[in-house]
């Protein structure tokens, strides 16, 4: 006769307590632990730390000093190129000036009976090295450097004419122009009415062309009477590290 366990016992082996795996169940092997809870994880925070910070704004500080630099120097070059170029723009307007001055000077059919002496009829004047109407003055001596005076035709009236007289003086280079007028003598140039056309020059010099020999320096001599064809205009100005020579050379017709 088979043995009767007791109710309440029966019921606690067929039920284990909560938390056993009951031997012999699907997936449990004998003397195994309960199932592992699952492990939580812990998102990280998304800002920056201090050290990255750091290196951020140092990297953003050094960029800036180099873009300060790169940008001043673009700065300087242009005021260099901006100052060049109005450097240039004057001598330009300069060299032009000068050119339409001793372009249109005054043909010595003009000034002759003016200033040449009446002449016996069959007797011709002494040749000269230069127009009547040019004339260049030696510099002076702790003064004013060659001079230049030049009778041209009057820009506003037709059929007028007026002195213009170039200088070197002071390291400058003036013009000054006296009224155009029709009548002789014409108006003296006031040298306090000059205008300064460049500065910074330290030579002005005027050679003429002369059949034979070249280009000699003007004034010629009182007894030369070879006349001079061209005339050049050497102007030599002061550019920092070494001189700046500019020339302009007119032909007379």
């Amino acid at each position: 006769m088979t043995p009767r366990l007791a109710p309440g016992r029966d019921r606690q082996a067929e039920h284990p307590p909560r938390g056993m795996v009951k031997p012999g169940a699907l997936g449990a092997e004998p003397g195994a632990a309960g199932p592992t809870p699952p492990t939580r994880h812990v998102p990280r925070g998304t800002g920056f730390t201090l050290i990255e910070l750091l290196v951020a704004i140092t990297l953003m500080a050094i960029v800036s000093i180099m873009s300060w630099r790169g940008l001043e120097s673009i700065t300087g070059l242009r005021e260099h190129l901006q100052h060049r170029a109005d450097q240039t723009d004057a001598l330009l307007r300069l060299l032009g000036q000068l050119e339409r001055d001793l372009v249109q000077h005054a043909p010595d059919m003009v000034l002759a009976p003016a200033l040449l002496p009446v002449l016996p009829p069959g007797q011709a004047a002494p040749p000269r090295p230069l127009p009547l109407s040019i004339e260049v003055d030696a510099p002076e001596r702790g003064g004013r450097g060659v001079q230049l005076e030049i009778v041209r035709a009057g820009p506003s009236q037709p059929g007028s004419w007026q002195r213009v007289v170039w200088w070197l003086e002071g390291g400058r280079l003036l013009r000054s122009a006296g009224a155009p007028s029709t009548v002789y003598p014409l108006p003296p140039v006031e040298p306090e009415a000059a205008a300064v056309v460049l500065d910074a020059v330290r030579e002005f010099t005027i050679q003429g062309w002369v059949e034979g020999n070249g280009w000699l320096p003007l004034p010629r001599p009182a007894d030369a009477t070879t006349p001079v064809t061209g005339m050049q205009v050497v102007i030599t100005r002061d550019g920092g590290d070494q001189n700046e020579v500019y020339r302009r050379v007119i032909a007379f017709p």
